[in-house]
């Protein structure tokens, strides 16, 4: 996700300062897309893009969270022109 870097940043900073808090929100966040998924498929027609589009940015902020570690162990390979590991959000 572009520009998910300080997302990213607070995430581990909180991970690293309250563990248990870090997996109370992470879980919140995964309990959260789903349910704006939900939203999504229940809305009015004409209400459809923008469920989508909610739908689109709970998942990806829930994913820059979940996965905060590893997209940070990502970002230091390429700014280091290191080759890593590609993550994808398909099931966040």
């Amino acid at each position: 996700m572009p520009g998910n870097e300080k997302l990213v940043h607070a995430a581990l900073l909180l991970r690293g300062q309250a563990p248990e808090a870090w997996d109370l929100f992470v879980q919140a966040m995964r309990e959260y897309a789903a349910s704006s998924a939900e939203e999504m498929v229940r809305c009015a027609p004409e209400l459809l893009m923008r469920a989508q589009g909610m739908a689109i940015a709970s998942s990806e902020i829930c994913y820059a969270v979940r996965f905060a570690p590893q997209i940070h162990e990502k970002n230091q390979g390429f700014k280091h022109g290191r080759p890593t590991q590609q993550w994808s959000s398909a099931g966040a």
